[in-house]
């Protein structure tokens, strides 16, 4: 309450009083009733949800009165002092911050307010009122300011000069003649401030086909200002297609709509289709009980229309399209005077679209000049660097960046089909996120370029996610779904692809884009055949030579010596099927009484599976050195692998501790084949397994803990590790060798030395298969108790 002095004779039967704090109003029941219509009065004028007034009573008091509103939440009474204190109309958005006198936040507002102070004058402040959330907007404007303010100063001024009547009844003479005449100037002010606003919107729009703005945020805005000025939910702007004479959604505004984006409307369906057809515009104010209205829209968006308005869009006498607003807010019905505004907001559309195609047509015709220049010149380019350049590599660079600048492409690159590893390999590229120990790499089965290639078919999509290769979209390759893939191929004869995705332009690849991409093609094929045999035979050597090194490096991975003690004898056999291989093992040394034994094998073949031993190895050397039990060491080793598997490669893993006192073996598979224990005294096979799947498939926590398992070794029992390419391995016949023979070699020398049985157990493979090479690595470890 202010406490400053006023000049104001205050008559004693009046119901504002002034004590010692400042002043204040005689509250009784009828004049709450009378204030409660007031406030109702204000919401309505205002158009806002919910209200309440705040008034000063005696004894520092304050009574607040609501209309559809709860009680005063602590940060709406801070925003409340400040609009008393500092007798000053402001509004508040939505999640905006609020302060207090401090400066230090309070929080954020739940809703959107708007304050204004109840004022007889400067100094005389009786109460505050307090709107709550805009119908039909997120927040409050400056013309509703200016209405809030001009309504409580009449209302405070009222207030002030009302007076009781002689017998000091609480029937509040002049305020209650003169409330009614309040309202009235209000009301008649609020239709001057709309007209003033309406009028603006009108100008903005004219001044708008002016702009530079482009057609389609112009048209944007047109509809924008259409749905706010007529108070709508929704509006919308539909197009004729010209080659299916149906209507479809250009312009939307409002976010319940946005699905319907891809619908078409025949022509004559629905009330769009009915005022294109007719040429007429409707008002519909019924629209659920309508047959006329088109219900397969609110079906698709969970939407209900009540009633619309629809006016066709005409240039040069022909219907174009329709325009529409939809659900009037605030109101029953949209009334004649509205689609007469209406109107005026489709025919500025109908005159920006006339306008801007015309601009429009002619900026394509020199954009599409300009284009075909720049491809000539970069056909140009290409020539020369053919004739110039000594290397397929050196090539592709060129035609890589040629391509990238030329197609204003984010992702471009060219895959030469490798037959080694029967995978297309990257040998040029631009914008590729690939780093060092990344694949190079992309499968014939599972990627959108080796479906190009194994198909030789030209893939060209600016939609991937949700087209017929949705099985090949990958975001963070193709983030936008723009691709064009196209074989380098000449008949039967297939080399490569090239790979273009993500065009800077929203619009996505064109038709003219994927006939420079086929020219394209066509000239680095020709190229590649003649690059072909020499590049070849360089690649041959570095690839041999490359064998070489890893092989060597393979090796020294691998225990150098055996891990035999008083304890128990060990014999090892490991060939690879190739130079290098993707089986391993190790041995583990923990005290005199602890050992570990490990067995592996990675998927795949070649370079990439032996580069992948070589991580998984040291993985597990690393974690087996801290001494953890079975399965924790695959728990933890299988999180680390997952990591580093960025190709899709996993490793069947097969551990075992073994404890000499107490004679326990313990162990956990890892997707691993079964491994086995012959029993000396019994002549008997076990055969052990857990459950767990390959280290590096899915992370350790959607895998869960691994099993293990435990048995007792007794002396002279065997304890054998394989992979399966001892089982699987394969005669000329395609015959496998196979557990049972496996099995009966183990039981014919499970007298003999464990490195006897092992040369045994290899030689017999090699006698089967013959002449048949190995297809897969052959590792055997036999541990023989003491």
């Amino acid at each position: 309450m202010q406490e400053n002095p006023t000049s104001v004779a205050l008559r004693a039967d009046s119901p504002v009083a002034r004590d010692e704090r400042g002043h204040y109003l005689k509250i009784h029941p009828e004049f709450i009733e009378s204030a409660r219509f007031v406030l109702k009065s204000a919401a309505s004028l205002i158009e806002a949800e919910s209200a309440k007034m705040i008034l000063f009573a005696d004894q520092g008091k304050t009574k607040v009165i609501r209309f559809r509103s709860d009680s005063v939440l602590p940060i709406e009474r801070q925003l409340i002092n400040r609009c008393v204190k500092q007798a000053e109309t402001f509004f508040i958005h939505r999640e905006q911050i609020v302060y207090d006198r401090k400066g230090e936040s309070i929080g954020r507002a739940p809703r959107s307010y708007l304050l204004s102070p109840i004022q007889a004058d400067s100094q005389i402040v009786l109460g505050a009122i307090m709107l709550e959330d805009k119908v039909g907007s997120i927040f409050f404007n400056e013309s509703d300011v200016s209405l809030a303010t001009a309504f409580c100063r009449t209302f405070g001024r009222l207030l002030y000069s009302s007076v009781s009547d002689g017998n000091n009844a609480p029937l509040m003479v002049h305020f209650a003649s003169n409330l009614y005449t309040l309202l009235e100037n209000l009301y008649l002010y609020k239709s001057n401030l709309d007209s003033n606003f309406l009028l603006s919107e009108v100008i903005k729009v004219s001044k708008m086909i002016n702009s530079t703005l482009d057609l389609q945020s112009l048209l944007e805005s047109i509809m924008d200002s259409a749905k706010v000025v007529l108070k709508a939910e929704g509006a919308s702007l539909m197009l004729i297609d010209k080659k299916t004479n149906e209507l479809y959604f250009n312009i939307i505004a409002g976010e319940k709509e946005r699905a319907l984006k891809e619908m078409r409307i025949p022509m004559g369906v629905g009330i769009a289709g009915l005022v294109a057809q007719t040429r007429k515009s409707q008002i519909v104010n019924d629209a659920q009980n309508d047959p006329r209205v088109f219900k397969g829209a609110d079906e698709k968006i969970g939407f209900v229309t009540r009633n619309l308005i629809a006016t066709p869009l005409m240039v040069r006498n022909k219907v174009i399209g329709v325009i529409e607003v939809i659900n009037s807010i605030g109101r029953e019905e949209f009334t004649d005077k509205d689609l007469e505004l209406f109107t005026t907001f489709s025919e500025q559309a109908a005159l920006a679209i006339h306008n801007r195609e015309l601009i429009d047509s002619l900026k394509d015709i020199n954009r599409e000049l300009k284009k075909k220049v720049h491809e000539l010149s970069s056909l140009h380019e290409i020539s020369k660097a053919l004739i110039s350049t000594l290397n397929e590599k050196d090539l592709f660079d060129s035609v890589v960046r040629i391509i990238a600048d030329e197609l204003e492409a984010e992702r471009v690159s060219i895959l030469v089909f490798n037959e080694e590893n029967s995978a297309l390999e990257i040998i040029s590229q631009s914008g590729l996120k690939v780093g060092n120990d990344d694949s190079t790499e992309a499968s014939l089965y599972d990627s959108l370029s080796g479906y190009a290639f194994e198909k030789n078919e030209v893939i060209f999509s600016n939609n991937l996610e949700n087209g017929p290769f949705q099985k090949f979209y990958n975001p963070e390759r193709y983030e936008t779904g723009y691709c064009i893939v196209h074989p380098l191929s000449q008949g039967d004869q297939k080399y490569g692809v090239i790979n273009i995705s993500d065009k800077t332009q929203l619009s996505g690849f064109t038709d003219d884009d994927y006939r420079l991409v086929a020219t394209i093609s066509g000239q680095i094929t020709k190229a590649i055949q003649n690059f072909r045999l020499l590049e070849e035979m360089i690649e041959k050597k570095a690839y041999e030579k490359e064998l070489e090194i890893t092989s060597s490096i393979q090796k020294s991975i691998l225990p150098t010596k055996k891990a035999g003690t008083a304890h128990f004898d060990v014999g090892v056999m490991s060939v690879p099927a190739k130079v290098m291989g993707g089986d391993f093992y190790d041995f583990f040394h923990f005290d005199e009484s602890e050992y570990g034994f490990l067995i592996a094998d990675v998927s795949g073949k070649s370079l990439p599976a032996a580069l992948f031993m070589a991580v998984t190895s040291s993985i597990l050397r690393t974690l087996g050195a801290e001494n953890p039990t079975p399965a924790d060491l695959l728990f933890k080793a299988n999180d680390l692998i997952y990591k580093a598997s960025q190709s899709g490669m996993f490793v069947t893993v097969f551990y075992t501790r073994y404890n000499v006192n107490s004679r326990e073996l313990s162990f956990s598979s890892a997707g691993h084949n079964e491994q086995l224990v012959y029993r000396h005294d019994t002549h008997e096979l076990e055969v052990l397994r857990t459950k767990g799947r390959p280290l590096g498939v899915i992370d350790s926590e959607l895998h869960g803990p691994f099993g293990q398992s435990s048995t007792f070794l007794r002396p002279s029992d065997l304890l054998i590790l394989y992979t399966d390419g001892v089982t699987e391995a394969i005669n000329e016949k395609n015959e496998e060798f196979g557990m049972e023979r496996f099995k009966s070699i183990i039981e014919e020398t499970h007298l003999l030395s464990a490195e006897q049985i092992t040369k045994r157990i290899y030689r017999e493979v090699r006698e089967f298969c013959g002449n048949e090479p190995n297809f897969d690595d052959f590792t055997l470890l036999v541990i023989k108790v003491v």
